[in-house]
């Protein structure tokens, strides 16, 4: 019977809802306008002539059609209203589409029907805004990934691609702070930081206990830790003392191999938002970050010579042209000095030429570690080296060779079999502006012609133009 009675409700008679629920409401009405005066006449007894008069009957169906009348009017103002507002609102929301940024802001009574009903309308309701807000955090996420897809592609250099990523999750999450590690030689090293001040970072300290570190590398997987309000942070994570509630390893995973581990920190828990942002956005920062290494080790080949470490002739001889430009318009000092190791090719042909190699290497670290901050080292060709003192005068630069040159007449090299490898070197050095008016070429001439000066004086000594 009920079905019977659905398959007659279910026939359309317009294309309009409200306009066949207005038929069937009229439609009603008059049935129980024609069957009310039989009912009265059969249930009060009242007298026939009276109940079934045109007069009577007529309005019986006149009052039923007001009744179907008032009953549509009825629902078309409380449910008609109520879908008038949901279109109202889905139109809203097909015009933002075409703004994904308008789509992401929309909240609240713009975009959200609230609609206080325990039925299918009010269930109608909650469907909708639950799709809305479904698709408003969507777009807040594509529009999120293509903030971070753009910065990838804006930053090749990869300190610059360090610190971009950690300040965009600074600015879409409570994390404060972050840093990007990488394992170089079984040693951890810190590639960069954002937020946090240098000071605060025990680099020794944080690089040598990296258990969690480790862990983050074995496992390719994130590693979040939620820090007590009373525990400091060097229990986490040595080495960094700060004190944020949360703490999130991240590592950067490039065909199965960890190309680094970021370390954020966070005041409060991160969201799951922030985290799914987190998990899309290094899938697609593992090709950038690689690029970016491998755009550091090209850049670093091009200037700097692959056995000491030192920079190259080349990118040394650029550098002679920059600083002497510098020190010509400032009206400063500079100094240019050349370094030979005194016979040289005795140690090659008596320990050979690895013995050699670890000379150069071990005179190079020598310079490095001791020349001023700023100065300039450079491998001039076979064991000469160029030494660019910035700002010194021919006393400073002498003073500073001399150093250089008890340094590496102290230094021993222990080679294989216990063989130690004593060394000497001669300094000849050119000052800028004794000499007025000359370019590089010549400058390293002067310095040339006084190392020569000083091998040809009896060798390990310094010998000025």
């Amino acid at each position: 019977m009920s079905t019977m009675i659905t398959r007659i409700l279910d026939i359309r008679f317009t294309k309009s809802i409200f306009i066949d629920l207005l038929l069937w409401m009229l439609g009603f009405g008059v049935f129980m306008g024609l069957v009310f005066p039989p009912f009265t006449w059969l249930i009060l007894d009242l007298d026939q002539s009276q109940v079934f008069s045109i007069t009577f009957v007529a309005s019986c169906i006149a009052a039923g059609s007001i009744v179907g009348l008032i009953n549509y009017g009825l629902v078309k103002h409380v449910i008609g209203d109520r879908f008038e507002l949901l279109i109202g609102r889905m139109r809203r929301i097909q015009g933002y589409l075409s703004d994904k940024d308008r789509v992401g802001q929309c909240a609240g009574e713009e975009c959200f029907v609230h609609i206080q009903s325990n039925d299918v309308i009010g269930d109608t309701a909650a469907s909708f805004n639950a799709l809305i807000e479904a698709l408003r955090q969507r777009t807040l996420f594509e529009g999120q990934m293509w903030n971070f897809i753009q910065l990838m592609n804006k930053h090749i250099e990869l300190p610059g691609l360090i610190v971009s990523i950690i300040r965009e999750f600074c600015k879409i999450s409570a994390i404060e702070a972050g840093l990007c590690m990488t394992l170089q030689r079984e040693e951890w090293e810190i590639l960069e930081s954002y937020g946090i001040d240098r000071d605060l970072i025990d680099s020794e300290k944080l690089c040598k206990d990296g258990g969690l570190l480790q862990r983050c590398m074995q496992s390719h997987k994130t590693i979040t830790i939620d820090v007590p309000a009373d525990v400091p942070i060097e229990i986490g994570l040595p080495g960094l003392r700060m004190r944020p509630r949360q703490m999130i390893l991240h590592p950067v995973v490039y065909h199965n191999e960890v190309l680094g581990v970021f370390i954020f920190l966070a005041l409060s828990p991160v969201s799951a938002e922030t985290h799914s942002i987190m998990q899309a956005t290094f899938s697609q920062l593992a090709n950038a970050f690689q690029n970016s290494l491998l755009y550091e080790r090209v850049k670093k080949i091009s200037v700097v010579d692959e056995l000491t470490g030192a920079y190259n002739r080349r990118f040394g001889m650029k550098r002679l042209r920059e600083e002497l430009s510098r020190a010509d318009r400032m009206q400063d000092h500079m100094a240019v000095v050349m370094v030979d190791l005194d016979h040289f090719k005795s140690v090659n042909d008596t320990y050979g030429h690895p013995a050699g190699d670890a000379v150069l290497r071990e005179v190079a670290q020598i310079f490095n570690h001791h020349i001023r901050q700023g100065d300039l080292m450079c491998r001039y060709g076979g064991e000469e080296f160029l030494l660019i003192f910035i700002g010194a005068s021919q006393e400073n630069a002498v003073d500073l060779a001399e150093r250089l040159r008890k340094m590496i007449e102290l230094h021993e090299v222990k080679w294989h079999d216990n063989v130690v490898i004593k060394i000497t070197a001669s300094f000849g050095i050119s000052v800028y502006p004794q000499s007025q008016g000359i370019d590089d070429m010549e400058l390293i001439r002067q310095a040339d012609e006084a190392l020569y000066n000083a091998k040809n004086g009896g060798r390990n000594q310094i010998k000025v133009y």
